[in-house]
């Protein structure tokens, strides 16, 4: 939504969420995440839906766009393999699809500990969650992971 949010950024690629439309990016993801603190963070998504598909020219874009950062870019070079999607609480990889509202914080503590496998130790407390939806951000607290909604409207 660029006129509530107007910081906003539409793109030329088509995302099947919340009806399907052309995709947008939120100002902070406009001007990348490695402009925040997340440029020294190991990063990951979680989705309660599946993006436009995995292999599509959205999902890839997310990959290849949005998700990056030093310490993350880093990781990627060293673990190619890693840049695949993962379904639901199946993680082999840091970057989850198809995991239902309300539990997403399952998924992300699997990201975590997967994480760990490949030898990038993340204590819970050290993980944020950016969520757009209210009722996916108090569950992480009782796995001592931090969760902030940061979309301009809760959807």
């Amino acid at each position: 939504d660029t006129h509530s949010c107007p910081h906003n950024r539409v793109l030329g690629y088509h995302d099947s969420a919340y009806g399907g439309g052309q995709a947008t990016l939120s100002a902070l993801t406009a001007a990348g995440i490695k402009t925040t603190f997340c440029n020294q963070c190991h990063l990951g998504i979680t989705s309660a839906g599946h993006g436009s598909g995995a292999g599509s020219p959205w999902n890839d874009y997310l990959l290849d766009h949005v998700m990056r950062g030093q310490v993350h870019d880093a990781f990627m070079r060293r673990m190619p393999h890693a840049r695949q999607w993962s379904e639901g609480t199946g993680v082999h990889s840091p970057f989850v699809l198809k995991q239902g509202n309300k539990v997403k914080q399952e998924a992300v503590e699997l990201v975590r500990q997967w994480y760990g496998r490949q030898g990038a130790c993340i204590e819970p407390g050290e993980v944020y969650f950016f969520e757009d939806r209210t009722e996916n951000v108090k569950p992480f607290a009782e796995k001592g992971l931090n969760s902030r909604e940061i979309s301009c409207g809760s959807r």
